[in-house]
């Protein structure tokens, strides 16, 4: 503590004093999974931005008591008085994005460049600041509090997306620039339901027979090389974007950092998205747009392929307390014995050479073991 924030400060007298000056008399209720979550907010105007955004994701089972609770104070920028410190940030990410402070019964997070704060404790996860400047960070918030909530139970946090289809789910994770996402979303005009796009947490099932995942309540967001590739996706392009980007050179798409929402619901229909559903197995893309040779999948062993499992893995970040140990005070690599652990039996695959997405949405079918009548009868209407 610092004489700027006195030893009796605590989370929960902060949260408190945010609610006195912007009272969170409005509430959102949703169901993520079967996980339900309250948003409650002084902003009428934030949460109808929210329940646009949520609406694929939301089950609708809003009857029994929420399991999280979340408060965005739509204000100016309260001072809190805290004596922040950068996070420290993985090898190679940029710096200056986010601080913490620790206080007896909680964290603190600020966002350096949007000044919006967060306060993270026992039962309390609070969002403050310009909320309708920054809705986006709002929306990630209230998915770290969920990733949050299923960590604590168990499951381990992967970087990877997840696909499912008759009862069945693929989880997908690369190399930098592997493509999970292109991938996916072509697996999505093949047929298959969206569970995830960037994080997924995946586990044994409680019974101990077979694994779990679960998804992230959030639309994928891609670049134009993404949206060019897939029919199904250009329409997030604006005809005038299109037209310029069409001549450019494939390596040249794949680097822009250009980055749109790819809404599921709008551009696949409805009951599109399944965010808690069974894992068959892993899919890991080692190949490159840089390699001339096809493409080839083999079934590997992670335990001794430390390489691809680096690819799995993925550090939770600032907003992350677990309910046992040690906070976090910065990037530290992930426990690859837990990963292991929270694997074992999971068939895992690798797919090295040359890019080839329509040969991978092949193997996706054929990894999880679907017949051609199937896959044909799991088409969309239209397609």
């Amino acid at each position: 503590m610092t004489a700027s924030t006195p030893a009796s400060q605590r989370v929960t007298d902060l949260a408190a004093r945010l609610e006195r000056e912007a009272p969170t008399t409005e509430c959102l209720r949703l169901a993520f999974g079967g996980e339900r979550i309250d948003v409650r907010s002084n902003s009428h105007a934030l949460l109808d931005h929210l329940r646009t955004y949520f609406a694929a994701f939301d089950g609708g089972d809003h009857a029994r008591p929420a399991d999280l609770v979340v408060r965005a104070h739509q204000m100016t920028p309260p001072e809190l008085d805290l004596p922040y410190r950068e996070w420290p940030r993985e090898p190679g990410k940029r710096l200056g994005k986010e601080a913490f402070f620790d206080l007896d019964d909680g964290r603190a997070v600020l966002k350096i460049r949007t000044g919006m704060q967060f306060l993270v404790g026992p039962d309390l996860r609070v969002a403050c600041g310009d909320c309708l400047a920054n809705p986006n960070q709002v929306v990630n918030f209230i998915d770290f509090q969920y990733m949050a909530w299923l960590m604590n139970q168990g499951l381990a946090l992967c970087h990877a997306a997840g696909v499912t289809r008759g009862g069945r789910g693929l989880g997908l994770a690369g190399l930098a620039g592997g493509g999970k996402s292109t991938l996916a979303l072509h697996l999505i005009s093949a047929g298959f339901c969206f569970t995830s796009n960037d994080r997924l947490l995946v586990g044994p099932r409680p019974t101990g027979q077979g694994h779990v995942m679960k998804g992230i309540p959030k639309h994928p967001r891609i670049n134009p090389g993404t949206a060019l590739a897939n029919p199904d996706l250009v329409a997030i392009l604006e005809p005038e974007r299109r037209r310029a980007l069409e001549p450019m050179p494939r390596e040249a798409l794949w680097s822009l950092e250009e980055k749109s929402d790819a809404e599921i619901d709008r551009l696949f229909g409805p009951g599109r998205v399944v965010l808690d559903a069974p894992l068959d197995a892993f899919l890991i893309l080692a190949w490159s747009h840089r390699d001339p040779s096809p493409a080839r999948f083999t079934r590997v062993d992670l335990a001794t392929r430390p390489d691809l499992l680096d690819a799995v893995m993925k550090a939770p970040g600032p907003f992350y307390l677990p309910d046992s140990g040690p906070w976090p005070q910065g990037h530290a690599p992930p426990d690859a014995a837990f990963y292991l652990e929270r694997m074992r039996g999971l068939p895992v695959w690798v797919a090295e050479g040359g890019v080839d997405f329509a040969r991978g949405v092949d193997v996706a079918h054929e990894i999880l073991d679907l017949s051609p009548p199937e896959r044909a009868a799991l088409q969309p209407p239209g397609s």
